[in-house]
């Protein structure tokens, strides 16, 4: 695989993400999508969409057999949540922002493992350096690795969901006040509870019959299901766009500020005779504005989760090579560690209404970055495949469903 064909191939997984976003910023500049309504939506995104998108999507892919199968990809999640702990952690200390520890734990712990690791996914398995890893017959190839992939990465979906919105969702509350209450209905929020039917439903024979399947008895119930969890992606990349927009409107109207006193009781505009006046008002503590990540703070996350866990994906996948000769689980493994931060960050910091802003800003600079540590690190990634793997011995160990209909980044959930 040329870097033409790399490069075209980020571009793709990356371009998806900006255009959509951009729809979030044009629709905010044309007044449509006022600033209030985006918390609105990040209860909708939270409250229904997400439940639905793993009720829907990821409830088929839960099995017992599937979990044994792609076990390695639990480890990944393992292994990213851990060393985002670890790496935020000493980040904050050497950055000396200790308070914000949570948000660049979360940021690098969380990166995109769905929607651009299968378009990448796509673009790899068209390649004779994959192909010629597997067992397939070379006109089914392509067909039979991506079908594999899609499968591996909705499987793994399910603990994706329940780490981000018990770790992720809980590291960005740090310093809130709580009541034992409001942690218990932090800890089982809806996206948790969807994940735990969803195992429910995917183990237990009974319950899986009567939801999974064209012919199950829910049916009806699984297609509306199926239609509100499309609504997803598009929304968090409509919303992740509009606080771009918003974001930059507030940073101009920082800059023209020197004209404008703000109080709490209300906008003093000093004029060019007020300038000769002494203007007595009375003034009552300001509220503490939040804080924000530096901008060094911002390119240290995409730094770290761009080049030090592109390293810690290529250690990943050497080590996993030792108890599988899967190719197309290995790329998997390192896809989903090597990405920039994940889009539902913006979601969870909408919630607890901080760091809006400034993650706004750290996904946009990791998503145009991307495409050259995408380039980097899959090359490198196949060069190790090929010193670990025979050529033309990696054995597929499930039977796949063939039949199954071609998956777009837009079907699940990033």
């Amino acid at each position: 695989m040329g870097i033409i064909d790399l490069a075209g191939a980020a571009a793709r997984a990356v371009a998806g993400v900006l255009l959509v976003a951009s729809c979030g910023g044009y629709i905010a500049h044309k007044g449509v999508f006022p600033k209030p309504s985006i918390k609105v939506v990040d209860k909708l995104v939270v409250e229904l969409f997400t439940p639905c998108l793993i009720l829907g999507k990821v409830t088929p892919q839960v099995n017992p057999d599937l979990l044994v199968e792609f076990w390695p990809l639990m480890l990944v999640c393992v292994w990213n949540v851990t060393w985002g702990l670890i790496i935020g952690y000493l980040l904050s200390v050497v950055l000396d922002q200790r308070k914000l520890r949570g948000v660049l734990q979360a940021a690098i712990g969380f990166p995109n493992t769905i929607s651009v690791v299968l378009t990448l996914s796509q673009a790899l398995c068209k390649t004779k350096q994959v192909q010629e890893l597997s067992t397939y017959p070379p006109d089914e190839a392509e067909d039979k690795l991506f079908a594999k992939a899609s499968m591996m990465v909705l499987t793994s979906t399910l603990w994706w969901n329940f780490a981000r919105w018990t770790v992720a969702y809980n590291l960005l509350a740090a310093g809130e006040e709580e009541t034992f209450l409001s942690r218990i209905k932090k800890v089982f929020n809806p996206p948790v509870i969807a994940c735990g039917l969803s195992f429910i439903i995917g183990f237990i024979p009974p319950f899986r019959r009567w939801w999974v399947g064209g012919s199950a008895p829910a049916v009806l119930l699984t297609d509306g299901v199926n239609m509100v969890g499309r609504c997803t992606v598009p929304v968090i990349l409509v919303l992740l766009g509009a606080r771009v927009y918003y974001s930059a409107v507030e940073q101009e109207e920082k800059k023209r500020k020197p004209l404008v006193e703000e109080v709490e009781m209300g906008v003093v505009t000093v004029d060019d005779k007020a300038e000769e006046q002494e203007i007595m008002i009375e003034e009552e503590p300001a509220e503490e504005p939040e804080e924000e990540l530096s901008f060094v703070a911002k390119v240290s996350i995409v730094a770290c989760r761009q080049v030090v866990c592109l390293l810690l994906g290529l250690v990943l996948v050497y080590f996993v090579s030792f108890t599988t000769d899967d190719v197309m689980l290995l790329l998997v493994c390192f896809l989903q560690t090597a990405g920039p931060p994940m889009i539902n960050l913006t979601v969870i910091a909408g919630l607890h209404g901080c760091f809006e802003s400034s993650i706004a800003h750290t996904l946009l600079i990791g998503y145009l970055s991307s495409i050259l540590s995408w380039i980097v690190g899959i090359s490198l990634c196949l060069r190790l495949l090929h010193s670990v793997l025979p050529v033309g011995d990696s054995s597929p160990a499930i039977t796949l469903n063939t039949t199954m209909p071609a998956l777009t980044p837009f079907d699940i959930v990033f």
